[in-house]
């Protein structure tokens, strides 16, 4: 016998296909005519899906993340981020809406390590060896902010807000996570 194969072949969306598609699923699953493709018409009116995250360039080295979800859900999200992102996080205060957060860069940790390998490295055998001074403390401070939206922000740990290469590059990290 002879064999036939299918190719699926992948084509630009076609909203009033999908549209007839999606009224004719309803129908089948016992919802009116009628009502069906009001429904299916109002969806299709829906706005555009807000995005998640926009990050806000506030300064030089310093901004926000805005996220279009409540602070509960904001909350949740971050500090799955957080975890994804590889930070430590040494502390939390939901009702102050903070992680404390310990962050090593990783260009300053390769080199601390290449030191550390080094032959005079492995002969300072009297150096402790307490964590290289690359992890800095930060956190990383929400703010519920109106009509459900919140706002997340980088602190020190003196808890200004910070203006540095570590804040834009945390900041980064966690938009990539969020958006």
């Amino acid at each position: 016998g002879s064999c036939i194969s299918t190719v699926w072949t992948p084509r630009p969306n076609d909203p009033q296909l999908e549209a007839v598609f999606l009224a004719r699923l309803m129908e089948r699953l016992g919802v009116s005519q009628e009502s069906a493709r009001a429904q299916v018409a109002a969806a299709a009116v829906a706005p555009a899906k807000i995005p998640k995250a926009k990050f806000v360039q506030e300064g030089n080295n310093t901004g926000r993340i805005d996220m279009s979800s409540s602070f509960d859900r904001a909350w949740r999200d971050v500090g799955l981020a957080l975890d994804r992102s590889n930070f430590t996080v040494e502390d939390r205060d939901r009702s102050k809406g903070t992680y404390f957060v310990r962050y090593v860069d990783p260009d300053i940790d390769a080199q601390n390590r290449r030191q550390e390998d080094s032959a005079l490295g492995k002969l300072m055998f009297w150096r402790s060896n307490k964590p290289a001074q690359s992890a800095l403390q930060y956190s990383v401070f929400l703010k519920a902010g109106a009509e459900g939206t919140t706002e997340v922000r980088v602190l020190n740990k003196d808890g200004v807000s910070e203006n540095s290469e570590n804040s834009r590059k945390i900041l980064a990290l966690l938009f990539d996570q969020l958006k």
